[in-house]
């Protein structure tokens, strides 16, 4: 009899432990992103999954890829400066590959709602520099050398003289703490919050305007923007403001 239960015991043991086995099976979700039309390799855009804050950048061949996710559904979204945002769906059971293909406009023509602040209305300190400001600057150079000057921030060329990589403070903050939004799209660094201005010496010199949140009162752009804000719209795009 004790021999019954025993081998009764080691049988549920047994099936316990396949049980929370399967219910740890973790999977793969990786994809590469191309242009629709050109089927050009599309490097940097920026690819989030819900639920919960996943967030990757492809790399340079236009790949990324989520590791040990939980099976479930899953919501894909990706998106890059001139191509419409992509969504799609995903059910999760094994490791999946995906082929996302990007269409582009959007950027010249479509609305974008962004969440800039207003005058009297925003309780956070902010400068607006329109185009008419940033045409007085010297084109080429990195966004932040076009607004020097402006009260509670300071910009810097690594090289002295202009032809370095830019450097921007916030009230203090370095720029790993000043979130950078190109016509509403953030593009820092997802992991370590970095700034690379070098990839964005095109957006400087077709800049329709730039707003420079200052404070922590920024943090509605996510962790990463406890400095404050950078935000850039490139001309020729429409812009409909709404309140904090």
């Amino acid at each position: 009899m004790r021999k019954v239960l025993l081998s009764v015991f080691t049988i549920l043991s047994l099936s316990f432990f396949l049980i929370c086995q399967a219910d740890a099976q973790t999977y793969n979700l990786k994809g590469n992103v191309k242009s629709a039309e050109t089927s050009d390799i599309v490097a940097n855009a920026t690819v989030t999954l819900s639920p919960g804050t996943s967030i990757r950048t492809t790399d340079s061949y236009g790949n990324f890829i989520f590791e040990k996710l939980s099976t479930g559904i899953y919501i894909i979204k990706v998106n890059f400066v001139g191509y419409e945002i992509y969504t799609q769906e995903v059910n999760l059971n094994s490791d999946i590959e995906l082929k996302i293909s990007l269409k582009a406009g959007g950027v010249v023509t479509e609305v974008i709602e962004i969440n800039r602040a207003k005058d009297r209305v925003t309780p956070v300190a902010f400068t607006d520099v329109d185009k008419f400001k940033l045409e007085t600057k010297m084109s080429g150079q990195d966004a932040p050398l076009l607004v020097r000057g402006t009260p509670g921030m300071y910009a810097y060329s690594t090289d002295g003289v202009g032809n370095g990589e830019g450097v921007l403070l916030v009230r203090g903050f370095t720029q790993n703490y000043v979130q950078v939004l190109v016509n509403g799209i953030p593009t820092n660094d997802p992991e370590s919050n970095a700034v690379y201005w070098s990839n964005w010496g095109a957006v400087s010199n077709n800049a329709g305007s730039i707003q420079i949140q200052r404070g922590a009162g920024s943090s509605l752009y996510g962790a990463g923007s406890f400095g404050g804000s950078f935000n850039i719209l490139t001309e020729g795009t429409l812009y409909l403001p709404t309140a904090l």
